[in-house]
């Protein structure tokens, strides 16, 4: 196990230190734009530059070769420092927020117009170190966060700190490339076909095609999938610069890439990179186009849908436009519409399964949203779509990430101090009604026997975070409690697992098959996370290794073991479609 250290200008430079303006003045601003995204495009994992010494022969001219030993030799000396203080490290010198930081920063501050006066020699040097005093600001983040998780329980002090040291950005950095366009691919899918299907939302679907200037939904993912392809094909660790062909489609093709292109008159620093996440691209001329960051132009596919869908509907007149945007989109598109279809296509008809509707129908309320049951196997599962706002999520304070977690994941109290339940207790409220048979629609089971896996379902990969699932069990340590007191067998209750939506999605496959199922997955997953504080381990690089797996999400854990056993393929359901769509 290595600790990460972000590498800053003082352990590089010992001289006195300018403003950023300083370094990039003569510097184009296509220059700086290509250089950022090429660090950008470089892999989120397993890069062949990972280590600084690959990096540093990459990054640095033959003609800047001095230079390049002066840093490499830095750098040695940082590490060798940290080894005599017993400190295994990782010297990160490129990562993603930086990177992002640094080209939302070169967009909005340098003009356009900038003459490039500098030599190849100056910009390789003064791109680093402009690069590295963007990298001082996670010193500063980084004690924060260290600071603020120190107040967290004793119990989950680490899964604390390891959540709030990953909030920020871990959504940007552990991502696979290939499983985003697909579940991409596939929610975009099954939103389309919603939006057409609804009466309700013919005005909102007619509105977002005319503003791509598509005939339709198909034709606009078929305009958008080979630059998804371009992302997933590239061979080379690198920007990918998009050519337009001059052909009798060119305007219409430039039309449509200038709608996903960041514009020069508007400002795009904003928090959590909203404007880049929402238009991934930059237009270098006429007929070409940068992929600013590939996860974000994947995202772009279904989760940018639903803020352009927002800001069309705020667009229609009052009579077509969709009331309470956000509500409907929760509650009839992520969990009637893409909840109800994953889980039923998955398990309907080998298992006993209830769709929340269909359990509210049978006048039951505070329903759980989805039922699976198959013989002494029992899942409930709660569905939450929520955002989080962005100065929270980068404000690196436990304190605040535990209050809105809190209020979104266990219970908010209102104006008037009355409880309201959220999915950990609206979890607990059904495991209640099951221990002692209070859900009428299904009774066929032994009390003493059932065991019951509570699941709460999330919508943006963002929660993906370490630490988050030991938090809500912690939580739901006072709700075990409750039933206890009651005489309830608690032992017949599995720990809450947070599953989110994209896993399910992928993976949808393998469980219809049963090559694996559900209920072994997650023991497996508890199995593995768990952490015997008593245990005597070999050495403290096993106990390192063993502490920082407690904090692993569920999501990692799972593709982790599926890779493991090659067992994965790409849902078939995506497969039939994309034949359907190209066949248009």
């Amino acid at each position: 196990m290595y600790i990460k250290c972000f590498v800053g200008y003082n352990s590089i430079f010992h001289d006195n230190k300018k403003e950023l303006s300083y370094y990039l003045k003569g510097i184009s601003r296509n220059t700086l734009l290509q250089s950022i995204c090429f660090l950008l495009g470089l892999k989120n994992s397993h890069s062949k530059y990972d280590h600084y010494k690959d990096f540093i022969r990459m990054y640095f001219s033959r003609e800047n070769f001095e230079m390049g030993e002066y840093v490499y030799k830095q750098l040695v000396s940082l590490e060798n420092n940290n080894l005599k203080n017993n400190k295994k490290v990782e010297l990160v010198i490129i990562n993603t927020v930086s990177s992002l930081s640094f080209f939302e920063y070169c967009f909005d501050k340098v003009d356009k117009n900038e003459i490039e006066t500098q030599t190849t020699i100056e910009i390789e040097t003064n791109i680093l170190k402009a690069y590295l005093i963007i990298n001082e600001s996670f010193f500063k983040d980084e004690e924060i966060a260290f600071e603020t998780s120190k107040q967290s329980p004793l119990e989950i002090n680490f899964s604390c700190t390891m959540l709030t040291q990953s909030f920020p950005y871990f959504d940007l950095v552990d991502y696979k490339p290939i499983k985003i366009l697909t579940t991409q691919m596939i929610k975009a899918i099954l939103l389309f076909e919603h939006l057409e299907s609804t009466s309700k939302t013919h005005t909102l679907l007619h509105s977002f095609l005319e503003y791509y200037k598509v005939s339709n939904w198909k034709e606009y993912l078929l305009k958008i999938f080979p630059l998804m392809m371009a992302v997933i094909n590239k061979k080379n660790e690198a920007h990918t610069l998009i050519n337009i062909e001059d052909d009798e489609e060119f305007k219409n093709n430039c039309a449509f890439f200038d709608t996903l292109t960041v514009i020069d008159t508007e400002l795009i620093s904003k928090y959590d990179f909203l404007k880049i996440r929402n238009q991934p691209l930059a237009k270098i001329n006429d007929s070409q186009y940068l992929i600013i960051f590939d996860l974000f132009l994947l995202e772009k596919v279904y989760k940018g849908l639903y803020f352009k869908l927002n800001e069309i509907n705020k667009n229609l007149s009052p009579s077509e436009q969709i009331k309470s945007f956000k509500s409907y989109f929760g509650n009839e598109i992520s969990e009637k519409m893409m909840l109800y279809k994953i889980l039923e296509d998955t398990f309907y008809k080998k298992y006993i399964t209830y769709t929340g509707e269909e359990i509210k129908n049978l006048n039951i309320n505070a329903e759980p949203d989805y039922y699976i049951r198959n013989g002494k196997y029992l899942f409930l599962f709660e569905s939450k779509d929520f955002l989080i706002p962005a100065e929270i999520k980068k404000s690196w304070d436990f304190n605040a990430y535990e209050k809105i977690l809190k209020e979104k994941l266990y219970y908010v109290e209102n104006e008037e101090g009355k409880i309201i339940n959220k999915a950990i207790k609206q979890l607990f409220t059904n495991i209640e009604r099951v221990l002692t048979k209070k859900l009428s629609f299904d009774t066929a089971y032994s009390e003493k026997s059932i065991l019951i896996y509570p699941i709460i379902v999330i919508h943006d990969t963002q929660y993906n975070i370490p630490g988050l699932n030991n938090l809500i069990n912690y939580w739901a340590k006072n709700e075990l409690a409750k039933l206890n007191a009651l005489g309830l067998d608690i032992n017949r209750i599995k720990p809450i697992t947070i599953i989110d939506i994209d896993t399910l999605i992928y993976h949808q496959d393998i469980f219809r098959t049963g090559k694996i199922k559900l209920n072994i997955t997650l023991d497996k997953y508890f199995e593995y996370v768990s952490f015997d504080e008593k245990k005597q381990y070999k050495d403290l690089n096993q106990l390192s290794i063993r502490k920082h797996r407690t904090a692993l999400p569920f999501s990692l854990f799972l593709d982790w073991f599926i890779d493991k056993n090659k067992l994965h393929k790409i849902p078939k359901f995506l497969q039939d479609k994309l034949i359907s769509i190209s066949s248009v």
